[in-house]
């Protein structure tokens, strides 16, 4: 079994994405397990969004969550064609919920750890890995990238696995 394990400046935007499925698709024969892990940069933005609330700037904070916002959707759009609109929903979602949880630590002026740790897992939720694979041929095994079937959001760190013949070509 092969894994590759993918993250920060390999995945930093539609280039560096698109990169990686190249490397994915060079192994045809043996489709790897594919891991992805949040872009460059984004996982310390997550931080300092929720830091920031914390301080008391909800504008603040939020203004750093659209900031990865418009990066995620930009890379969405570069890359997918097809199905889009569906990636498209899940990132904004994902940035919603966000939000709503600086706003929350804005209110109070204190974020717990579990908090942070769910900034901090949202990183990887927000990689558009299942879609952007499938249109580039690139077969593989899995991909495990955030919030995928069988996640539990009580324990952020516990990604399930996606099955692979729902994201994979």
């Amino acid at each position: 079994m092969i894994i590759m394990k993918f993250g920060g400046t390999s995945v930093e935007d539609a280039a560096a994405l698109e990169n990686v499925c190249g490397i994915v698709a060079q192994h045809a024969e043996h489709p790897p397990f594919v891991v992805l892990s949040a872009c460059a940069g984004v996982t310390n933005k997550l931080i300092e969004a929720v830091r920031t609330a914390a301080e008391g700037d909800a504008a603040g904070g939020s203004a750093i969550l659209e900031e990865l916002r418009h990066r995620h959707l930009t890379i969405s759009k570069r890359l997918l064609r097809g199905g889009r609109h569906a990636v498209d929903a899940q990132l904004n979602e994902e940035f919603d919920l966000l939000d709503r949880l600086a706003q929350s630590v804005a209110v109070l002026r204190e974020v717990t750890p579990r908090t942070l740790d769910q900034f901090a897992a949202s990183g990887r939720t927000v990689v558009v890995s299942p879609p952007l694979i499938r249109p580039h041929r690139a077969r593989c095994a899995g991909i495990v990238a955030g919030r995928t079937p069988g996640y539990d959001n009580r324990r952020p760190f516990h990604a399930g696995t996606t099955d692979h013949r729902t994201c994979c070509g």
